[in-house]
């Protein structure tokens, strides 16, 4: 029955068993997962050719397929459309003009400077005789800071807001941020602006062909230096910083400096001045001319007060 060259106590198999070793195997071996290969399907030909590793290979890539099928379906349905972006129009900055409606007053003239550099200037007149200022209630009267930067000529009553212009890609409006409350304008098909209020009334701009250049005489706040050379002013709400010409108040303004500023450092300023635009070395410049000067504090600056 067994070889007879095979030692007493050496393991021995029979030479005619091997088949019958590949069928016990067929049957003891456990099922895999559905799409692996058991030895039952594998071609005739020896054991010693075939791969034991061949089963855990065929788990490894069921499971890939299970993982790759349930992180397909984690996406909660198909992705929403994607979100809408309104470029700013080409032709956006300028000076827009018009009437708007007013609680107490005949009429409310507007006109709203878009400067190139993201800056705005904001008039407000209030036309109506001598005693009619804005109503507090008027939904776009100017706010307490705004009336800092007030003037009034003859019959109207004006006030003035000045800071940063930004259009909103999302939201396809202009956005006014200075110190009084945040407005906001819609960008019409024929070019006008729209301000955003509750009032039932439109208030729109119409913009207007030719330039107006903004000569107002209005209260500012800002950092002024002097200087042997010179002097500038940095406006604080807008960080736009101009030279100051010698003509006007500037001679009261050194003396301020001389008497009250030792450290030759920017000090808080508060004026009334006015733009003017000047020739200077073959081109045009922006300056401020300064009509009064009101306050000078060496101490505080834009950031602190």
């Amino acid at each position: 029955m067994y070889d007879s060259a095979v030692q007493p106590g050496a393991r021995a198999v029979r030479r005619d068993a091997a088949p019958e070793v590949a069928a016990l195997k067929r049957d003891l071996l456990p099922p895999f997962a559905s799409g692996v290969v058991r030895d039952s399907a594998l071609p005739r030909q020896s054991m010693k050719h075939h791969d034991p590793r061949t089963p855990m290979h065929g788990l490894l890539a069921a499971a890939l397929l299970v993982s790759a099928a349930l992180a397909a379906g984690c996406g909660g349905g198909p992705a929403g459309p994607a979100e809408r972006i309104t470029p700013a129009p080409a032709d956006l900055s300028g000076v827009y003009a018009g009437d708007w409606p007013c609680s107490n007053c005949r009429a409310i003239k507007a006109t709203l400077w878009l400067r190139p550099d993201h800056r705005f200037v904001l008039r407000q007149s209030y036309v109506g005789g001598e005693d009619a200022p804005p109503s507090p209630g008027d939904d776009v009267a100017p706010s307490p800071s705004e009336h800092a930067a007030s003037a009034q000529t003859g019959a109207e009553n004006r006030s003035y807001s000045i800071g940063l212009w930004r259009w909103d890609e999302h939201a396809a409006d202009l956005a006014l941020v200075g110190a009084g409350p945040e407005r906001r304008f819609s960008r019409l098909a024929d070019g006008r602006l729209e301000l955003h209020t509750l009032a039932r009334l439109p208030h729109d701009l119409v913009r207007l062909d030719a330039p107006l250049p903004f000569t107002d005489v209005v209260r500012l706040e800002g950092e002024t230096a002097v200087s042997g050379g010179g002097a500038t002013f940095k406006e604080c709400a807008t960080g736009l910083t101009l030279p100051i010409v010698a003509e006007g108040e500037l001679k009261e303004l050194r003396r301020k400096h001389r008497l009250m500023n030792s450290s030759g450092k920017p000090a808080l300023t508060e004026l009334d001045g006015h733009l003017r635009e000047v020739e200077a070395g073959g081109r045009r410049r922006e300056v401020l001319v300064v009509d009064r000067v009101i306050a000078l504090n060496p101490r505080a600056s834009c950031s602190r007060g």
